[in-house]
C-alpha cells in the first residue's frame, strides 16, 4: 500500500529499487559455470534491514517535496540503524548542503528527484533533472557524480568516467567519485587502473568499505586471489556484517581450492539472511564433495 507521505514517483522508485540493485551488484563471471562476482557502485543501493529502506524513501520523499528539514530527520533514523548504509549517508550530506546553503534549494529538488528517476531506470529524465541541477550550481561535484553513475548504469563507462573526473577537478578529495570511476575502469577491463582509484579512495577515508570490497574484486578478477582475500579481510574489519563481502571472499576462497574456508563464508552469508547465488553454490558443491 502507499504510504501517504510518498509521492508517486518515490512509490514507483521504490518498486523498481530491486531492479536497479540487480544492476549494480551483480555481475556473472566465469570458473566454467556461472558465479556472483559483486560490485558496489557508491550509491549503493543495498539495505541491510528492509526498516532501514522504508526510512531512507521516506526521506527521499520528503527531499523531493523540497522538506530537508524532514528527509534529515529520517536519514539520520537510517544511519543509527544501519551506519554502513551509503544512500542515506550521502543524501544527508546533500540535505546538509542545502540547509547551510551550499548549494541552493532547487538545485537540491532537482538533484533528489534526479536519483529517483535513476532508481527507476529513467536515466532520460534522471539526467534532465541533474542537468537542471548542474544548471544552477556548476561547482556541485555529487551532481557531476550522480549523472555519472546514471551513465555507468546504461553501460556508457566512457560517458561515466568523465563525469566522475569533472567531479574530482572540483573536489580532488571526493571518495564516492573515485570509487565510482574505479568500478567504471573495471568493466572495462581497466583493472590496474580501477585498482588506483580504490587505492585513492581508501587514502583518503581509510574506513571506506566499499573501495576495499572494489579492490579485492579487481585483484580476483586478475587472478590474485591472496590479494582479494586480504582486501575483503579489512573490509569485514570495518562491517562484519557485510554479507556481500563473504561472498566475494568465498570465491577467491573457492579459487584458491580452499573449500572449507569457502563454505565458511558461504554460511556467514546466509545467516547474515543473504542468499548465495545458486551457480556459485553448484561449483562449490561439486568441487568440494559436500552439499553444505
Amino acid at each position: 500500500m502507499r504510504s501517504t507521505y510518498q509521492s508517486d514517483l518515490l512509490y514507483e522508485a521504490t518498486i523498481a529499487g530491486k531492479e536497479r540493485r540487480r544492476i549494480y551488484m551483480a555481475v556473472l563471471g566465469r570458473i566454467g559455470v556461472s558465479v556472483l562476482l559483486v560490485l558496489s557502485l557508491t550509491s549503493g543501493i543495498s539495505f541491510s534491514q528492509s526498516n532501514v529502506e522504508e526510512i531512507y524513501n521516506k526521506g527521499m520523499a520528503y527531499a523531493t517535496e523540497g522538506k530537508f528539514k524532514e528527509a534529515r530527520e529520517e536519514f539520520e533514523k537510517a544511519l543509527k540503524l544501519d551506519s554502513f548504509c551509503v544512500p542515506a549517508e550521502e543524501s544527508l550530506q546533500r540535505v546538509k548542503d542545502i540547509l547551510s546553503r551550499k548549494i541552493k534549494r532547487q538545485t537540491g529538488i532537482y538533484l533528489f528527484r534526479g536519483v529517483v528517476y535513476h532508481n527507476r531506470g529513467d536515466f532520460v529524465n534522471g539526467i534532465g533533472e541533474i542537468n537542471k541541477a548542474i544548471a544552477i550550481d556548476p561547482g556541485y561535484a555529487p551532481a557531476y557524480n550522480e549523472r555519472g553513475e546514471a551513465y555507468a548504469l546504461q553501460g556508457r563507462y566512457d560517458r561515466a568516467i568523465s563525469e566522475y573526473t569533472k567531479a574530482l577537478k572540483i573536489n580532488a578529495k571526493y571518495t564516492t567519485a573515485f570509487n565510482s570511476r574505479g568500478v567504471s575502469y573495471y568493466h572495462k577491463g581497466r583493472h590496474d587502473r580501477a585498482i588506483s582509484d580504490y587505492t585513492k579512495a581508501i587514502a583518503i577515508n581509510p574506513g571506506y568499505v566499499l573501495a576495499y570490497t572494489n579492490r579485492g574484486q579487481a585483484y580476483a578478477v586478475k587472478g590474485q586471489y591472496d590479494h582479494a582475500i586480504s582486501e575483503y579481510d579489512k573490509a569485514l574489519k570495518i562491517n562484519p556484517k557485510d554479507a556481500v563481502t563473504y561472498t566475494n571472499r568465498a570465491i577467491s576462497y573457492y579459487f584458491k581450492k580452499d573449500f572449507e574456508k569457502a563454505w565458511g563464508d558461504v554460511h556467514k552469508t546466509e545467516s547474515l539472511g543473504n542468499q548465495v547465488h545458486p551457480g556459485f553454490l553448484k561449483a562449490l558443491r561439486e568441487a568440494s564433495g559436500r552439499q553444505k
